[in-house]
Parts: structure tokens; sequence; C-alpha cells
């Protein structure tokens, strides 16, 4: 909004950056100008319908392509929701968790995450739910790329080592939804 009334809506930190954004990927502190596309890289454990899974369609059907680059991890390919993801045409690449995330295959995964992570150079990384969560904010750190953990559920049948890690996970992440 130009003119004065503009500069009054708008907030302190937009007025410093004049619409840039500050990112700490790649480059710690480098000012990403508004034309450049933002790398946006999601970590999801598959595309069984649900809510969080639902959220995300819609959210990566409606995102402008113009001024955003995204790149979906997920644990298994898997799901009612996979075709409509796979025809947005965002590069999807699963990471072959198996049945146990503390297991060999949770650590192959963490390898993959990284190694992409590096590849792509996002500018942050969003991941949802328990095991994304822990990979994504580990790979976000080993990477150092800032990480957002969101967690969408209050379960009540989560066991204690389930939460000792869910509270781990979320102190790495730079911010928590």
């Amino acid at each position: 909004m130009p003119g004065p009334i503009g500069t009054i809506l708008q907030s302190a930190r937009d007025r410093r950056t004049r619409g840039r954004i500050r990112s700490n990927a790649r480059g710690r502190g480098r000012v990403v100008s508004a034309r450049d596309r933002l790398r946006v890289f999601y970590v999801a454990g598959n595309f069984v319908a649900g809510g969080a899974e639902r959220h995300l369609l819609e959210l990566w059907s409606r995102i402008d392509r113009s001024r955003f680059q995204i790149e979906i991890a997920c644990f298994r390919r898997e799901g009612q929701f996979l075709e409509a993801v796979e025809a947005l045409g965002w590069p999807v690449l699963e990471l072959g968790v198996g049945r146990r995330l503390y297991g060999p295959s949770g650590v192959r995964a963490l390898s993959k995450l990284v190694d992409r992570a590096l590849d792509f150079r996002p500018h942050v990384m969003h991941a949802y739910l328990f095991g994304p969560n822990l990979l994504g904010t580990l790979a976000g750190r080993i990477a150092g790329v800032p990480t957002i953990a969101s967690k969408r559920n209050v379960d009540a049948f989560e066991t204690p080592r389930q939460i000792a890690v869910q509270r781990f996970s979320l102190r790495l992440a730079s911010h928590v939804t």
C-alpha cells in the first residue's frame, strides 16, 4: 500500500527489509529479494487421508508458483491423496522409512533428507506431525536450515518415549505451529 497510510500499516520488520526476506539458510543472514522464489522443503509422513495431509494438499495446490519453489519429502509414497499430490507437479522424494522410525531405515531417511536439503538449499524446512518433526528438525539443524515443526494433534495415546522425543524435536525447531 503506497503512501503514509501504507507505511503506518506496514510492520517495522517490513519497513526495515523493504520487501526482502532474511534467510539463515546457506549464507547466514543474506537478503533474498522478492524476485527470487522462496524455497520451502516440506516433510510429511505419507498422503493417507487426514487433517494435516488435507491441509498440506490444499496449501500446495494454492501456493503462488511465481513466489515459491516447493519440494516434498515423505516417509512413504502412499495414501489416498498421493495421486492428487503427484498431479501438482512438485518434486516428491520418498525417504523409505519402514515401520520403525528409530531403526536403520530412519537413519537412512535422515541421511537422504540432509543430502536433499544441502542440494535444494531451502530457505526453510516445514515438517508435519511426530516422525517428520523429528527427522525434519534434525536434518534442518545438520544442514543449517531454519525448521518449522507442526503438531496438529493432542494424542492422549502417546507413550512416555514418544512424548520425550516430541519435546526434543520441538526444541530443535526454529518455530513450532
